[in-house]
């Protein structure tokens, strides 16, 4: 995910039909203009059965996609959600959002009901190849350093990794 420049993966786009979400933040991102964001300091959230709850007001958001590689368009999504979910350890999680969470809950729910962002807007063919906005310079590999989170391998059995 921070390979290839993506803010949040669904479980099912890497072949796991579970309802689990990653989804990783900048500061900063409660606002759309991403000068504003810093992915040197960075919230992540890993979250079972998500659902959304509450959506405020619709806007046309630029969106992109990790399965649809390169493509970009625009998306109607809401401003602002609430969504109700479940953390690693089993604790229930109530998420207020604004800005770039809001969208990326939007969006990676979407993968866990069947829907890519093509989908929203009829076929790949209404989308455009281009990069991010907040990719600068299209040849550099990533925005943010590699993972370093233990992955699940390196987990102890019976262990389960922080929400």
């Amino acid at each position: 995910m921070r390979r290839a420049n993506g803010v949040g993966l669904a479980a099912p786009q890497v072949g796991v039909q579970l309802r689990i979400v990653v989804i990783e933040v900048p500061a900063g991102h409660e606002s759309h203009d991403h000068t504003h964001w810093d992915w040197n300091s960075t919230q992540i959230f890993r979250l079972v059965n998500p659902m959304i709850t509450y959506l405020g007001e619709y806007a046309d958001l630029r969106e992109g996609c990790l399965s649809l590689p390169g493509f970009t368009t625009t998306v109607p999504r809401a401003g602002c959600v609430s969504v109700k979910a479940t953390r690693l350890d089993g604790t229930p999680l109530r998420i207020d959002a604004r800005g770039l969470l809001a969208q990326a809950l939007q969006h990676e729910i979407d993968h866990l009901d069947g829907r890519l962002v093509s989908d929203r807007v009829g076929s790949i063919l209404a989308m455009r190849q281009v990069p991010p906005p907040w990719i600068t310079n299209p040849t550099e590999q990533s925005r943010r350093p590699t993972e370093t989170t233990p992955s699940l391998k390196d987990q102890k059995p019976g262990s389960i990794p922080s929400a």
